[in-house]
């Protein structure tokens, strides 16, 4: 059984499902898109593969919110 796992957008820093944000960047971990739900099954997407959005401008409103 493959273990879930929690990606950074930015980095692409690889957690643990229990993991909440990158140690290293400080933004929200996720295993799935934010948009639509759908699984994000590499670390290195740009875009969701079942909405196509694009996930880097997720990673830049959340860069601006935090400082």
């Amino acid at each position: 059984m493959k273990k879930e796992i929690k990606i950074c957008l930015n980095c692409h820093y690889l957690g643990d499902i229990g993991d909440k944000n990158c140690p290293y960047c400080g933004i929200e971990l996720r295993s799935k898109c934010p948009e639509c739900g759908g699984i994000i099954k590499t670390p290195f997407a740009r875009y969701c593969a079942i909405c196509g959005i694009d996930l880097k401008k997720i990673v830049e409103k959340e860069r601006n919110a935090i400082g």
